[in-house]
């Protein structure tokens, strides 16, 4: 096996582990995100980054007796965010580890998350797959 398979293996590898886990990581960020309380809505902020905007909804809560400022998880459709009027009360989940990590919807799985698991997890696991079963072929 040449050293440029093998760097080009371990790049791979090292991306789709990269990908997978940053999937899982926020799917995780989702699903801890389970404790439904009212909360007031202040302002839709925005960030454009690589091209593309991501937008989410910022609220005001109290939560076990401390007073938070947090914008959701989720990356909200211009349609989702019609319906919030600012000061208005809303549900919204929150990770009770982590008050200030709420999100506005019920879905815990979205699909960039998925795209991001699945891509890695092929990347990661069919890269050490072929890696490995050139590596045996190389020594048979």
């Amino acid at each position: 096996m040449r050293k440029v398979d093998i760097l080009g293996y371990l790049f791979s590898i090292a991306f789709g582990f990269l990908f997978f886990s940053i999937g899982l990581s926020r799917w995780k960020d989702r699903l801890s995100c389970k404790d439904k309380i009212n909360a007031t809505f202040i302002k839709i902020s925005s960030d454009h980054s690589f091209g593309t905007t991501k937008i989410w909804a910022e609220f005001e809560y109290r939560y076990n007796g401390k007073n938070y400022t947090g914008h959701t998880l989720d990356n909200l459709s211009r349609r989702e965010l019609k319906k919030f009027v600012s000061g208005k009360t809303y549900p919204i989940y929150i990770n009770p580890n982590s008050p200030k990590n709420c999100r506005c919807t019920k879905r815990t799985l979205v699909l960039e998350d998925l795209i991001l698991v699945i891509f890695g997890g092929f990347m990661f696991f069919g890269i050490i797959f072929l890696f490995l079963s050139n590596l045996f072929s190389y020594f048979s």
